[in-house]
């Protein structure tokens, strides 16, 4: 009956795609402990034992999507937290000097709008 209420239409006449996107509602958080999230994205690091920048890249994003997994949020975050997702991304890169170069050009570009 809930179904009902929330596609507002008699369940025989639910498509199978309207069903899997209601069940799948199910798994998106209703609230979100971006604590918990921003303590776990702590132990984010780029890895430079790799020997090209995609291969480090890739890998940090793996990594990025693994932690956003945990929590459930990989879609919720890429759609509506971006900004978040590069302040983890610039905090995970080393060595300090490059970090400290791309926290400047993100400021400036921040400032912008």
């Amino acid at each position: 009956m809930e179904a009902w209420y929330d596609l507002t239409m008699a369940p025989h006449l639910i498509t199978e795609q309207q069903w899997i996107g209601y069940f799948k509602l199910a798994n998106m958080p209703l609230h979100i402990d971006y604590a918990s999230v921003d303590e776990a994205m702590k132990t984010l690091q780029i890895k430079t034992a790799w020997p090209d920048l995609e291969s480090r890249m890739m890998n940090l994003q793996a990594d990025l999507e693994a932690i956003l997994d945990q929590f459930n949020l990989t879609d919720v975050a890429f759609e509506h937290e971006q900004r978040r997702i590069v302040k983890y991304l610039a905090n995970a890169l080393a060595p300090a000097s490059f970090k400290a170069v791309i926290a400047t050009k993100l400021t400036l570009h921040g400032n912008k709008k």
